[in-house]
């Protein structure tokens, strides 16, 4: 096992049965099982249907989304997730929606014969994915909008967590903070014993289908199957060309570490979602905003509406500010006295939101279009942004920073070309409408950023997107944290059965089989891999196929009008009474690259991962 590594080191050629590429709350799931902890039906789920279909398998490895079909006509299960995602979410928390119960129907059982060799692979700095990252514009302190239950992992809790770290219970019903998520996402791996198998800060790339398996050209890593788990908000949606040289300007620091700024120096925040409502909600209190968003509540709301004023008091109070923006510039069209009373002296939700006198330091612009901008000055401190309203007045506002939240999307970048050839080529076929999913302006870019919608047709059918490749996590189309348990579970299924050569025999327990593709030893192998995250080996030159010959792109990208700022598609009106949901984890609705995209959780189809924090170096939880 020992012979040159890609990047000059010793260590022997590294194979294992599957990698996973991503460490974020997916990966750590799968990993969980694939340590060989298999989830058993427990019992007495209050759905009778459910309870008898399940007793006579409860083998969870072996649930197929059948055991859903009846789930459509009761009110009590969410119809925007998966079925498979459903049906585990209702297993795990059957009394989520309804009461503080901590019940589950499922029973973890350790059967290490059914481990599988893997490693979980990830550029993000600590175990958690999106969620370590640190935007620099965010207060780490706002709450998620998935409260505490629904963001646990398998066997360790956030709410353990919360009791081993500060040594008392955690409040029921609590919104915890990024910040503590990220720690928790951080501490999991070691406390549940699965960091032998993860990798952070490790960026893969050439990833390529061989003959029999696939290799990782950038760190020699071979394997027979390959997972992918990198989600859909790795990248920020960046500005069109008209306002770069906004994001010249003096970035302006978030509210915990910066000093009180004059209410003339004012941040332009464009967006309508939840990342908007984060920037202005993390903004020091006199910090004067100028926030510019669509406006559509019948046709294309956004996902802050959804959000009731008692569960989401901060994201319900910026709805209503943005609404009363917009009655203020229909009622007006004199653009000084529309900025004079843009705000109503309202002062309800004040408190609820950070203390911050909205009728002074707050200017809701809705359906405005930014014309012209000019830097003010020759040390890029300012700008002069020219804007022009719907009553086609026009106005001018000196700006200091730039905000652009208008959502978040994926990459596929570090496979190879003809391997993400072979991938679109099967979400083409399974989506039915290449229009929708690819941009003529595209023809030779295999980086083009991906959306929820982008493999969801294929994952109603299959996780397995094309042979030996699955998909988990908001790759399918399911952004919330609750949702992605049925994926893995069902993967799981199928890498376990393949790796033991399990049939669909136990019920009550699962058969002994030792693996055939365990490898002799991994461990010096990983810490080679953790010494040199980066390899610089060179960039093997794309191998032509007969493959699409243009690129992924959503519907949303193929064209942007850069007359306007904010040319987004916001998503539907949310179906059920929970919040709707942004680039990632939420309340239910599908991300698009309107400002609602990557920046919400949805119901239920909030963003789970949409709004990451990165921890310090070395990761230490507090």
């Amino acid at each position: 096992m020992n012979s040159s590594s890609p990047n000059g080191g010793n260590m022997g050629p590294i194979n294992v049965d599957t990698v996973i590429v991503g460490n974020g709350p997916s990966a750590l799931i799968l990993s969980y099982i694939l340590h060989g902890h298999v989830p058993f039906y427990a019992g007495n789920h209050d759905d009778r249907i459910l309870d008898s279909k399940l007793a006579a398998c409860p083998n969870l490895l072996n649930a197929k989304p059948e055991y859903a079909a009846h789930f459509p006509s009761s009110m009590r299960y969410s119809t925007q997730a998966l079925p498979i995602n459903v049906l585990l979410d209702t297993l795990i928390r059957p009394d989520a929606d309804t009461s503080l119960g901590t019940r589950t129907c499922v029973r973890w059982a350790y059967r290490p014969e059914l481990a599988v060799s893997h490693l979980v692979v990830g550029d993000a700095s600590c175990p958690g994915g999106q969620w370590e990252e640190d935007p620099g514009t965010l207060d780490m302190n706002i709450g998620t909008l998935s409260y505490a239950e629904m963001l646990s992992l398998p066997d360790y809790s956030i709410e353990d967590h919360h009791l081993q770290v500060y040594g008392e219970k955690m409040p029921e019903l609590i919104r915890p903070t990024r910040r503590e998520v990220a720690e928790y996402f951080a501490a999991y791996p070691a406390a549940v014993a699965i960091d032998d198998a993860v990798l952070s800060s490790i960026h893969v790339s050439d990833i390529r289908r061989t003959s029999e398996s696939f290799y990782i050209g950038s760190h020699g890593i071979s394997c027979k199957n390959l997972v992918l788990a990198t989600g859909i908000f790795t990248n920020k949606i960046l500005p069109p060309p008209r306002l770069q040289p906004l994001t010249m300007l003096n970035k302006t620091p978030v509210a915990s570490d910066a000093p009180n700024p004059s209410p003339e120096e004012a941040l332009l925040v464009i967006g309508s979602g939840f990342g908007a409502a984060d920037v202005i909600l993390s903004a020091p209190p006199t910090q004067k905003i100028i926030h510019m968003f669509k406006w559509n509540p019948e046709a294309r709301p956004s996902p802050l509406k959804a959000c009731h004023h008692q569960a989401y008091p901060e994201y319900a109070g910026i709805y209503r500010h943005m609404k009363l923006a917009s009655i203020s510039s229909r009622t007006s069209i004199n653009a000084q006295t529309r900025r004079n009373s843009t705000m109503s002296n309202r002062r309800k939700s004040i408190a609820m939101l950070g203390g911050r006198d909205w009728k002074t330091t707050y200017e809701g612009i809705p359906n405005g279009e930014i014309i012209n901008v000019d830097v003010d000055g020759e040390d890029n401190r300012a700008a002069i942004v020219t804007i022009k309203l719907p009553s086609e007045a026009v106005i001018e506002r000196r700006v200091l920073g730039l905000q652009y939240a208008v959502g978040r999307r994926g990459t596929l970048d570090y496979l190879s070309k003809p391997l993400f050839d072979e991938l679109f080529a099967k979400a083409i076929s399974h989506h039915g409408n290449e229009k929708q999913l690819f941009s003529h302006d595209s023809a030779a870019n295999y980086q083009a950023p991906i959306s929820g919608d982008t493999f969801r047709a294929g994952a109603e059918k299959s996780l397995e997107i094309a042979p030996n490749t699955f998909i988990i996590g908001s790759l399918t189309g399911d952004s919330l944290i609750r949702y992605s348990y049925g994926g893995c579970v069902s993967v799981a299924g199928k890498l376990m059965k393949s790796a033991t050569q399990i049939l669909e025999t136990p019920e009550d327990s699962v058969p002994s089989s030792v693996s055939q593709s365990e490898p002799q030893s991994l461990s010096s192998s990983v810490s080679d891999i953790r010494r040199h995250p980066h390899p610089e080996t060179p960039r093997l030159e794309p191998v032509k196929t007969s493959g699409p010959a243009h690129g992924f792109v959503p519907e949303a990208w193929q064209s942007r009008d850069e007359q306007s700022p904010i040319q987004t598609k916001a998503p539907p009106p949310p179906t059920s009474q929970h919040p709707p949901t942004e680039d990632g984890e939420s309340p239910v609705i599908v991300p698009s690259a309107g400002n609602a995209g990557a920046d919400t959780e949805s119901s239920h189809n909030v963003p789970t991962s949409w709004w990451p924090q990165r921890q310090a170096p070395g990761c230490v939880v507090s």
